[in-house]
């Protein structure tokens, strides 16, 4: 199974240190991550500027799922004392 998973933050922070931990905890699992962007983004009636990670993964093995990726990605916001302000998982 492949997904995208999209965490908007609206906050500043360093990207390069959150994609090291969550491809580190996801490869723990043995999910490879195919890729990793880093976007800024303004929305358009709020004007307020929001941080998305897009993260695309292939899970590989029965007993893995969007639930255990997530909790990864708990796991890293939580270890940085990130503040998420939204999240989405797609199935590719």
């Amino acid at each position: 199974m492949n997904f995208t998973i999209r965490i908007f933050f609206s906050e500043n922070f360093n990207h390069s240190i959150f994609e090291r931990e969550l491809k580190k905890y996801l490869e723990e699992i043995s999910v490879s991550v195919t890729s990793i962007n880093f976007n800024q983004f303004e929305e358009k009636y709020i004007h307020n500027k929001r941080n998305i990670i897009e993260v695309n993964v292939e899970v590989k093995g029965d007993y893995i799922d969007y639930r255990t990726v997530f909790g990864c990605v708990f796991l890293v916001l939580d270890e940085l004392s990130l503040n998420l302000s939204g999240l989405d998982i797609n199935e590719s």
